[in-house]
């Protein structure tokens, strides 16, 4: 594989495809080229293209040469819906700071949606602006099972303008928007799961 990297030799790339549990084929994509190697973890990326790269070094001469790489990705195809639901449940209104812009809020999951549990349900997600649901995902921010806001201990330590707008402000205030239906409120079981996940983070910020 090291050789026909560093000799750019095109290879046949066999996919394979299982359509039922009895049945298994292979269908050829070429050329295909091993643009990178990571030798420790026995791994390698491979590009598929119609041209082969170019094997020119621009290193030295500050350019830097596009390079491109076909992969497989599973889409979250009910996201949509399930952003359109919880927005309009939450009034266009990020449940965190009030920002009423749609185009800046976002659905976020509370149990993730790669989970099991995660399922997509509004009791599930909370609408939260871009800045809120990146906090929260990265447990900067924790909402615990009476939607009390909490604001990580790593953060109250950058004091920055930002952040003092952005997040410390609002550390042990209640969430100021809830959808009216209280079927559709943020699930206390779900929110306290989550919350654990931003108390071990403490735990190892403060340890």
């Amino acid at each position: 594989m090291k050789v026909a990297a560093d000799q750019n030799y095109p290879l046949a790339w066999l996919v394979g495809v299982k359509p039922t549990k009895s049945t298994l084929f292979y269908y050829p994509r070429f050329p295909a080229y091993i643009v990178d190697i990571d030798i420790r973890n026995a791994e390698f990326i491979i590009a598929i293209d119609e041209t082969t790269p170019p094997t020119s070094d621009h290193r030295n001469s500050g350019q830097i040469e596009k390079k491109y790489v076909s992969r497989w990705t599973k889409a979250r195809i009910h996201q949509h819906d399930f952003r359109e639901h919880v927005l309009s449940a939450y009034q266009i209104s990020c449940a965190v700071c009030d920002l009423p812009h749609a185009q800046l809020l976002e659905a976020s999951h509370i149990i993730a949606d790669s989970r099991e549990a995660g399922v997509p349900e509004v009791s599930n997600g909370l609408a939260l602006c871009r800045l809120h649901h990146t906090a929260y995902d990265r447990h900067l921010l924790g909402i615990d099972a009476n939607r009390r806001i909490h604001v990580a201990t790593r953060a109250k330590r950058i004091e920055t303008a930002h952040l003092q707008t952005g997040l410390l402000t609002f550390d042990g205030r209640s969430l100021t928007h809830v959808p009216a239906s209280k079927q559709m409120h943020p699930d206390g079981d779900r929110l306290a799961e989550h919350f654990k996940d931003f108390l071990r983070a403490e735990e190892q910020t403060v340890g």
